[in-house]
């Protein structure tokens, strides 16, 4: 038989319970950290092309697709629109 605390949770339970919390802030860290980088790269890649590197130069060397770099410097699809206004 297992052993429940005062609050009816096993210890087993317990210890998972605080396997997630942990998890949960390690997720929520890295999340952050993703944020910055992007707007850390974001903003190289539109200093880069404001001195004239090449759209695919600047993908190719932060590894994101083309078309991330033309939404980033908020240029136009072949629709007219930017990548902002399609959703």
């Amino acid at each position: 038989m297992m052993r429940r605390n005062s609050t009816g949770i096993t210890a087993h339970a317990t210890n998972a319970m605080n396997d997630l919390h942990l998890a949960g802030k390690t997720l929520s860290r890295a999340r952050q950290d993703l944020c910055a980088a992007k707007d850390r790269a974001r903003a190289a890649a539109v200093a880069a092309h404001s001195e004239g590197v090449y759209e695919t130069a600047i993908a190719a060397t932060l590894g994101v697709d083309r078309m991330t770099v033309r939404r980033w410097l908020g240029k136009r699809d072949s629709r007219g629109q930017t990548r902002q206004q399609e959703a």
